[in-house]
């Protein structure tokens, strides 16, 4: 093997070692989350959707506004269903799923279709952090454009 060929594959390798395999218990946590997310979309049910938030998290909007801490990501919550209503159907689907040094990092897609019709979302990256009691909690959550 050539020498360059020796050092992009370690090279490859090097940037791919610290990922792991998501642990069985987090991965049905997080995909229950994101299952009660719809649902919880559809009744207008707020307290549901930011209960997958820990109490550092961040929200950032697709338009790049970001919401800091529990109590202004509920406030935003409760202001979209208000504006909106409870969705027609919501859903959100996981694309990919690694943990690296203690948080995992999700890629997915969400839509949203509200009570007038609209329809919206797209693309989102969220980071979990596991939680003092053992649960796994939003820490980060990117809407992206």
């Amino acid at each position: 093997m050539p020498l360059r060929a020796l050092i992009l594959c370690l090279g490859l390798f090097a940037l791919t070692a610290a990922q792991a395999a998501v642990p069985g218990p987090a991965k049905a946590e997080i995909e229950k989350i994101n299952q009660d997310w719809g649902p919880a979309m559809q009744k207008g049910d707020a307290d549901t959707v930011v209960a997958a938030y820990g109490p550092d998290a961040v929200f950032c909007t697709a338009g790049g506004k970001c919401y800091s801490g529990l109590d202004a990501i509920t406030a935003m919550t409760r202001a979209v269903l208000a504006a909106h209503g409870p969705a027609k159907s919501a859903a959100a689907h996981t694309t990919r799923l690694v943990e690296d040094r203690g948080y995992i990092y999700e890629w997915g897609q969400a839509k949203i279709v509200d009570a007038a019709g609209a329809a919206r979302g797209g693309s989102y990256f969220t980071i979990w952090k596991q939680q003092p009691d053992g649960h796994w909690k939003i820490f980060r959550n990117i809407v992206l454009p």
